[in-house]
């Protein structure tokens, strides 16, 4: 799957339940084959002028399951620069070198995207079962701090989640009751995870299935 990403060439990428299948450890490692490191960069994305890569996800210190594996780092020192696993709400320190959001610069305006699995428990094998914030709570917090880290809410936020539609709507209803001016700067919501198309308006937010 990985050298598919690499093959397409796409800019942004989410994570899906099924990418633990092959558990948290081995997929972080095939994450680390295409995902850029989370520093400021220049590359480039259509007429992109700029990356800026918030901090990684993570819940405070935790103990590294594997004491030989520095998980604040990218275990592959070359990845493709020109994709990038997003990380928004999956919290394992096996990830913490996924940038949670990126920014991006496309004519003097600035989008930001996230990246957002679903937290649905019961979709996962026990044995490699993420540990997550909440996918609503998580695009909250990434629009909370890309304001603080550009200096300035950004122009366009759009997360890329992979959950179920009826939660897709869910989250729509969720931002515009608790986040008026982000809910007016996200105009579309891109999704994944079901098996078909869907396009939707949800409260002046369109969430899309492609």
């Amino acid at each position: 799957m990985m050298d598919l990403v690499n093959t397409v060439g796409f800019d942004f990428i989410s994570i899906g339940n099924h990418e633990f299948d092959i558990s948290i450890k081995g997929f972080a490692s095939k994450a680390a084959t295409v995902s850029a490191p989370t520093q400021v960069r220049s590359c480039e994305v259509s007429s992109t002028a700029f990356h800026h890569c918030l901090p990684p996800a993570t819940e405070g210190p935790n103990p590294d399951p594997d004491p030989g594996h520095d998980s604040g780092s990218n275990p592959n020192p070359d990845p493709n620069p020109d994709v990038q696993v997003l990380n928004s709400n999956v919290l394992n320190p096996e990830l913490a070198f996924l940038p949670r959001a990126a920014a991006v610069a496309v004519g003097g305006r600035t989008a930001v995207f996230g990246g957002y699995c679903t937290s649905d428990a019961s979709i996962y094998a026990p044995n490699s079962l993420p540990k997550f914030e909440a996918v609503n709570d998580s695009i909250i917090r990434t629009w909370e701090e890309s304001c603080a880290t550009l200096g300035a809410p950004p122009d366009v936020m759009v997360p890329l989640t992979h959950q179920l539609t009826s939660e897709d709507k869910a989250t729509c209803v969720h931002v515009q009751k608790h986040c008026p001016l982000l809910a007016a700067r996200m105009p579309v919501l891109v999704a994944g995870h079901d098996h078909s198309v869907f396009i939707d308006e949800v409260l002046e937010i369109f969430a899309r299935k492609p």
